[in-house]
C-alpha cells in the first residue's frame, strides 16, 4: 500500500492481523507511511491484550469493550486524517468499515500490496467459523476432559505447526492424577468452540524447578523464536513453583 502525502490511519480487524506471519513486523513497518495504527475488532478486549502482549505489539488504539461497528464509528470521528483504511476478512467487515466511511481492503490483497507474508492455514481459518478442530468427541468424553487456557500467540503456534510441548506449574487441576500420558485435554484460548484444539498428550515430565525443566526438553518445541533469556522467561510466565511439568502432544485430526 502506497502512503502518498496523505495522512493515514490504519485499523486491523484481529482475524486479519493474526493471519500474518509476523504481525509485529507487519505493524512496525507500517508506522512508515500510517500516521496511526490499532485494532479494531468484534473480538473481546482481553483477546487483544493477550495478542499485543504475545507478540510485544505497541498500537495507537483499539476496540477496547466497544463492540465493532461502535469503534469503527468513534474512532473515524476521533482521529483525523484524510484517510482511514480498515484491514478485515469478511464481507461483514467490509460492510461494517464503509459504512463508518472507512476505505475497506481484504488482508489477502493488503498483503499482496504491501509484500506482508501471510499465514494461509491462519487465514483460512479465520474464515470458517465452525473450526472446532479435533473437539469431534462424543459429549460422555467431553465431559470429562481437561481444558487449559493458554495465550492467543501460543495458540496460534499450535494451529502453525510450530509448537509441540506444553509448559506449565503443577496445581491442584493438574497434576498427576488428573493428566497423564496418552490423556486427550483441550487447549483453549476463549470461550468460543473455534477457539479450542483437542489434543493427546505423547509424553509427559515433571521436575523440580524450571532450570531443570530447560535442560531436559527442546525449547524449540515449547516456545519457538524465543529471543530472551528463557529461564527468566519462563519465571516470570510461571512463578517459581515447587513442580513443574512438560507434555509433548499431538493435535487431534480435523
Amino acid at each position: 500500500m502506497q502512503a502518498g502525502s496523505k495522512t493515514i490511519t490504519l485499523a486491523f480487524n484481529l482475524s486479519a492481523v493474526e493471519a500474518l506471519t509476523d504481525p509485529k513486523e507487519v505493524i512496525t513497518n507500517a508506522y512508515a507511511w500510517a500516521d496511526n495504527i490499532g485494532i479494531l475488532t468484534e473480538e473481546p478486549l482481553d483477546r487483544i491484550v493477550d495478542f499485543k502482549q504475545g507478540y510485544k505489539i505497541n498500537t495507537d488504539f483499539t476496540s477496547g469493550p466497544r463492540s465493532l461497528p461502535d469503534s469503527l464509528e468513534d474512532t473515524y470521528g476521533m482521529i483525523a486524517t484524510d484517510r482511514h483504511i480498515y484491514v478485515g476478512v469478511t464481507d461483514e467487515h467490509q460492510e461494517l468499515a464503509e459504512d463508518a466511511n472507512w476505505e475497506f481492503i481484504h488482508i489477502s490483497d493488503a498483503a499482496a500490496s504491501a509484500d506482508w507474508e501471510l499465514n494461509e492455514d491462519a487465514l483460512d481459518r479465520s474464515l470458517d467459523d465452525t473450526d472446532t478442530t479435533g473437539l469431534e468427541l462424543p459429549d460422555d468424553e467431553r465431559d470429562s476432559i481437561i481444558e487449559i487456557d493458554m495465550p492467543t500467540h501460543q495458540w496460534h503456534l499450535i494451529k502453525r505447526d510450530e509448537k509441540h510441548i506444553f509448559i506449565r506449574p503443577v496445581t491442584e487441576e493438574l497434576n498427576r492424577d488428573t493428566i497423564a500420558e496418552d490423556d486427550t485435554v483441550i487447549l483453549r484460548r476463549g470461550l468460543y468452540e473455534q477457539h479450542k484444539i483437542a489434543v493427546t498428550i505423547d509424553w509427559i515430565e515433571y521436575y523440580d524447578d524450571l532450570e531443570t525443566l530447560i535442560e531436559n526438553i527442546d525449547l524449540d518445541e515449547a516456545r519457538p523464536n524465543l529471543n530472551e533469556d528463557p529461564l527468566e522467561k519462563l519465571t516470570q510466565k510461571h512463578g517459581e513453583k515447587d513442580e513443574y511439568f512438560a507434555f509433548g502432544f499431538t493435535p487431534h485430526e480435523t
